[in-house]
């Protein structure tokens, strides 16, 4: 069972674990699994009204399922950053989320 603690210490049932910049007592939290399948840890700043990452697991990005979705590939450049294999285009240039399409006519007549 997962466990986000009143401290802000996040564990799961896989003993994934991390533990918030802000670590303590009475700050407003929300644990959100994010559009890229990151799971991140939010803690509420009153200073600007807005939710700020206080925390995410360690995990090499690239190994997220689905980062840059149908037929891309994720490379580090230091930060990951999603290409099309030679013969593939960006399905929506600029849109990852749509992932790539080939540039050739798959069904031959």
């Amino acid at each position: 069972v997962p466990i986000l603690d009143d401290m802000g210490r996040f564990t799961s049932s896989d003993r994934m674990n991390f533990s918030p910049s802000d670590i303590g007592l009475g700050v407003k939290r929300r644990l959100t699994m994010d559009l890229d399948s990151t799971l991140r840890l939010y803690s509420l700043n009153h200073t600007i009204k807005d939710w700020e990452v206080s925390s995410m697991p360690d995990l090499e990005r690239c190994r997220v399922h689905g980062l840059c979705w149908e037929n891309g590939i994720c490379i580090y450049r230091p930060s990951p950053t999603c290409t099309c294999p030679h013969g593939f285009e960006t399905k929506v240039p600029g849109d990852w989320n749509q992932g790539c399409k080939p540039k050739f006519n798959i069904f031959l007549q």
